[in-house]
């Protein structure tokens, strides 16, 4: 047994049907075209008007919603913009059985509708403007055949159209729509061809317009902006910044930062994850939500990598730039096990003898050198380490960062800072990686090798420190680590 078939909306009439029913359904015209031309209404509010055109509603159909149009602008409405809604309501579609010839108390209140001449400025009825005559060179009675194409072409363009000039206007315009596959037309001119859009003229508010209708107008308002070369973005750029304001802010729609960008917040402000959920709700209150907290936290173990820690610990501040000193926390992020960073930090970067040198034989050919250098910027001290055995040893791309803490590099902070690779640092120097051994050297200027080898005296302008054959001055340059220049002296001194 076959299913019975639900209740949906019935199948539309085709537009020829349509046009064809709704031909038959309006009742007789009380003006003519030619004289509905001529003619204009006292009152455009008044119950003779079209509220979709706001002329005089010749042949009126009453709708299934109640309201009251034209013929003409409901034949327009399904033949050139291929839509069958009501036009005023957009609840329901138009067909044989949605519309109605209106009431003959209606059509008599029509007939007594005051309408005016253009011609002679006389006043007088719908009814009566069928024996209204006027000698006017361009009145309806004066034989409109008399206009020929030549006259047409020959009026100066700052003349007011004649009524037939009109009528020969919208049925070219119409028939150039008809035959477009685009709902842009073309027209072409002496100079720049004119791009004609056609756009329905809205009845119901786009707040109180169906989803439909409001994808309809999108579209056309898209057209448009294609048609003008313009993007959203372009539209959006020229509002003003109030404007700007009190669009987003109507539309609503929630503002999504990267996960960088929320990382980011997160790093500036120096914020706890606990922090940084409560953060998360206030901010959902503006329609801004942060990336989630596990992309975050996967972001910044591929950023800071798996042998990098990081907590608060205390580091000594001066006073308001003067010599006293205050112990404050600040955060302190470094490797938890150097040997383990740099055999990572060698495998990535350089899995083959490509890329590699040795500088036409300065570095012995079975070494690798290694530089770990100090530097100062922004609030912050940062250590890195840097290979040797390349073509441009002080890239961003050839570093990689030991520590960093924000505090300033005095003495006593290098000291709570290197205590951390005390051990390390001798252990990495000579160490083997494949069939290379490593040579650690420090890099640096004058006074932060000296702070590091516990030696004083670092404000002599030419002072040197002379390390069996290289010399170090105030320029950077590279100090090795051997036997006699202890790590731990740095450690000794007060």
């Amino acid at each position: 047994q076959k299913g019975s078939k639900g209740r949906g909306r019935p199948k539309s009439d085709s537009s020829t049907a349509l046009i064809r029913s709704m031909h038959e359904i309006a009742p007789l015209s009380i003006m003519s075209s030619c004289e509905s031309d001529n003619f204009r209404l006292m009152d455009e509010s008044a119950a003779g008007s079209c509220p979709l055109c706001h002329s005089f509603m010749d042949r009126p159909l009453e709708l299934k919603c109640g309201s009251t149009v034209c013929l003409k602008c409901c034949c327009e409405r399904v033949e050139i913009n291929d839509n069958r809604s009501c036009p005023i309501c957009d609840s329901h579609d138009l067909s044989a059985l949605t519309i109605k010839a209106p009431t003959e108390t209606f059509c008599q209140l029509l007939g007594s509708v005051r309408v005016q001449c253009v011609t002679c400025s006389t006043v007088t009825t719908a009814k009566d403007a069928t024996t209204h005559s006027c000698h006017s060179q361009y009145s309806c009675v004066s034989s409109p055949s008399r206009l020929s194409v030549r006259d047409i072409l020959d009026r100066p363009m700052d003349s007011s159209l004649h009524p037939l000039e009109k009528r020969v206007t919208v049925h070219l315009l119409k028939r150039m729509m008809a035959t477009s596959s685009s709902s842009i037309v073309t027209v072409p001119t002496q100079r720049r061809p004119l791009q004609l859009l056609q756009v329905p003229t809205p009845v119901v508010e786009t707040a109180r317009a169906s989803t439909r209708t409001v994808k309809r107008r999108v579209q056309k308002v898209s057209e448009l902006r294609d048609a003008l070369g313009l993007s959203l973005a372009d539209e959006v750029q020229a509002l003003s910044k109030k404007k700007r304001a009190e669009e987003l802010q109507g539309i609503g729609l929630p503002v999504q930062l990267p996960t960088d960008h929320s990382l980011a917040i997160k790093a500036s402000l120096s914020m706890s994850w606990n922090k940084l959920r409560a953060l998360r709700r206030w901010l959902k209150i503006f329609n801004i939500s942060l990336a989630s907290e596990y992309r975050q936290r996967k972001m910044a173990k591929d950023v800071v990598g798996e042998h990098m820690t990081a907590e608060m610990v205390p580091f000594f501040f001066p006073v308001d730039g003067g010599k006293e000193v205050e112990v404050k926390e600040a955060p302190f992020v470094y490797a938890r096990n150097l040997i383990a960073t740099l055999s990572d930090f060698l495998s990535s970067h350089h899995s083959s003898t490509q890329g590699l040198t040795w500088h036409n034989n300065t570095i012995p050919s079975d070494e690798l050198w290694l530089k770990i250098g100090g530097d100062k910027g922004r609030g912050s001290f940062k250590l890195n380490l840097q290979l040797v055995n390349v073509l441009h040893p002080n890239s961003m791309k050839n570093t990689l960062l030991l520590a960093v803490y924000k505090a300033g590099d005095k003495r006593s902070n290098l000291h709570i800072a290197f205590d951390q690779f005390q051990e390390q640092v001798t252990e990495m120097d000579g160490m083997k990686w494949r069939e290379w051994k490593t040579r650690l050297f420090l890099s640096g200027d004058y006074e932060f090798l000296c702070v590091l080898y516990g030696l004083s005296g670092a404000s002599g302008k030419w002072a040197l420190i002379k390390n069996r054959s290289l010399t170090i001055t105030s320029r950077k340059t590279l100090l090795p680590l051997v036997p006699h220049y202890k790590w731990r002296a740095f450690h000794s001194t007060s």
